[in-house]
């Protein structure tokens, strides 16, 4: 029987403390900080484990919808043909990541700004950045644990 995910990294965190932690010589504060520092980051993998699926999952959707929203808003833009075609093609793909799909975003909000006429320009301007900031908020949360900002409330 192979031991589930959270069980595995449950023993690395105890054969960290348990057996490595006392074998370091005292003094060797560099060592001892790291140590620290790997079970530390093991911890919040361990506890962020179960979520993670679905963090991923609304990753994805979130995406898709602001690529849907994009096309939409550039879609009388001619000079963006490539661009858009390009976004929903990797926004359809089967096998289509976050990160692919990001990065294709980006070329076309890059075009949008080189290319597309002002309005077009302000209306993907105003979108991006009320979505953005909604997706910020989320990602304030799933990363407050690691101790980056301290400002979040992590039980609203």
């Amino acid at each position: 029987m192979t031991p589930d995910q959270q069980t595995r990294i449950e023993s690395v965190i105890r054969s960290l403390s348990d057996i490595v932690f006392p074998a370091i010589r005292e003094g060797e504060r560099l060592a001892i900080e790291q140590l620290h520092l790997a079970i530390v980051h093991l911890v919040i993998l361990h506890n962020e484990l179960p979520a993670t699926a679905d963090f991923l999952e609304n990753e994805m959707i979130n995406r898709v919808n602001l690529s849907d929203e994009l096309l939409r808003l550039t879609s009388e833009e001619t000079s963006l043909e490539d661009d858009r075609r390009n976004l929903a093609e990797i926004t359809q793909s089967e096998g289509a990541s976050v990160t692919d799909i990001s990065k294709q975003i980006q070329t076309l909000i890059t075009a949008v700004y080189d290319r597309a006429s002002t309005d077009c320009q302000e209306a993907v301007f105003n979108f991006v950045l009320s979505t953005e900031e909604a997706k910020a908020e989320v990602d304030r949360r799933w990363f407050s644990p690691m101790g980056f900002d301290s400002e979040i409330d992590t039980k609203a």
